[in-house]
């Protein structure tokens, strides 16, 4: 229903003649849950829109834009299909967006974005898309120059990291990988952006030199940011991303999860977030010739509220790092080798169960009284198959056939303190897992 502006006085006791109603219009309902939900979808589809965009835009560095330009005219223009996204979004989204803009200094837009949180909710959600993007370039570092272990090997040994790992140590890996996949996104992004605000749709020599410098900024300040962080065992969002886990290298004392979200939200806002925006915008508006403090507020600000967000959603999954558990080292070639040289163990085993191999001097037997003492010198235990007494005898060859051990004759006295059992004969059997008593191979 159209309003009638008559019915209506200035607030200021004016007459109603002396008033240009045509000049206002009506503040815009509030969005309801759906309308909100579809804004997001839509920014998230802008941000669908950014990854391609990107990854022109890189072409565009080292082609002065004639990539860009080529896509362009082939009919592909990332810039429209945003805006018509946008057109599409709410009047309630825009309109806070544009209260947001209008807002002077940083305080006051940092009260605009608080108050709404929609405005954060949507630019997080157009940022997800290229920071995966982001995320699948630092996999790709992570894995340059990485081999397994080849069957001719077989599979004995560690597998041989990537060149970056080999680098710079595989716990700081992930984060340079990827502070680099940011980087190559942001470089991407801000290239095409400037071309795409450039007269001619080309870009000059130095235009290319500024995209490029400001992904380089960016992956700087996402190292230095990131190394803060691994410091203090705070939450990296873009080296989990890199890893592809949740695990970061947290001290041993446990940290619940509000300190961990509000370690997301130092580590991924202030520390990276709001730098790299401004220094972002300070590079594109010197590629446009723009004075290069115009927009810094509103980048910095979002930037931050935005990372701050995605910090804190980080920190709250981030699991601390488990240290692995101690192995024995593989046996190498020569070793195995050594192995198969040797020749198969011949075992004597007498009818009350005690056992002796060739070569070894007899003597007393434990009396499996002590536990936990296996791989020490000089114990009950270790001891054993040394210390075997010879008897009469039934033999083991080398692949683990045996004739069942003659029965104790009807009546024979149980067995005595010293005599061996079946501990005993266990511990024997590691000596040589060939010789298996009882069984055949």
């Amino acid at each position: 229903m159209p309003i009638d502006w008559n019915d209506f006085k200035p607030a200021d006791g004016a007459q109603p003649g002396a008033t240009d109603w045509s000049q206002f219009k009506p503040a815009p309902k509030g969005a309801g849950v759906i309308s909100k939900i579809a804004d997001v979808g839509l920014s998230i589809a802008k941000g669908v829109i950014g990854v391609p965009e990107a990854a022109v835009g890189l072409a565009d560095i080292v082609s002065g834009g004639a990539a860009g330009k080529a896509v362009e005219n082939a009919g592909v223009r990332f810039k429209d299909a945003k805006q018509v996204l946008t057109d599409w979004q709410s009047d309630d989204l825009k309109g806070k967006q544009q209260e947001f803009q209008q807002a002077d200094g940083v305080v006051d837009k940092l009260g605009v974005a608080l108050s709404n949180p929609s405005l954060i909710a949507n630019a997080v959600a157009e940022s997800v898309p290229l920071m995966g993007a982001g995320g699948v370039a630092a996999r790709g570092v992570l894995g340059l120059g990485a081999r397994g272990v080849s069957s001719a090997a077989g599979g004995v040994g560690p597998a041989l990291p990537g060149l970056l790992a080999r680098t710079v140590g595989t716990g700081a890996a992930p984060m340079v990988a990827g502070a680099i996949g940011e980087g190559l996104a942001g470089a991407g992004s801000a290239a095409e952006q400037i071309r795409q605000e450039t007269p001619t749709g080309y870009m000059t020599g130095t235009q290319s030199a500024l995209a490029a410098g400001s992904g380089a900024a960016t992956a700087l300040l996402s190292v230095g940011g990131g190394a803060l962080a691994r410091s203090f065992g705070w939450a990296d969002p873009d080296a989990m991303i890199a890893a592809g886990t949740r695990n970061v290298a947290t001290p041993t004392a446990a940290r619940g999860v509000f300190r961990r979200t509000a370690e997301g939200v130092a580590s991924e806002g202030l520390l990276e977030e709001v730098p790299q925006s401004l220094s972002e915008q300070a590079f594109q508006n010197a590629a446009l010739g723009r004075p290069l403090t115009e927009g810094m507020a509103d980048a910095g600000v979002m930037g931050g509220l935005a990372g701050a967000a995605m910090g804190g959603v980080a920190g709250a999954m981030a699991r601390p790092a488990v240290a692995p558990a101690p192995t024995a080292p593989p046996a190498g070639p020569l070793t195995r080798a050594a192995m198969l040289a040797l020749p198969a163990p011949v075992v004597h085993v007498d009818g009350a169960g005690r056992a002796k191999m060739d070569g070894v001097p007899s003597g007393g037997f434990d009396t499996g009284q002590q536990e936990g003492t296996v791989g020490r010198t000089n114990t009950p235990l270790t001891s054993t198959a040394r210390d075997l007494v010879p008897s009469d005898t039934i033999n083991v060859d080398g692949q683990g056939n045996a004739s069942p051990p003659p029965q104790p004759p009807a009546g024979a006295p149980p067995r005595q303190p010293g005599e061996p059992g079946p501990r005993e004969t266990g511990a024997f059997m590691l000596v040589s897992p060939s010789a298996i008593w009882g069984t055949s191979g």
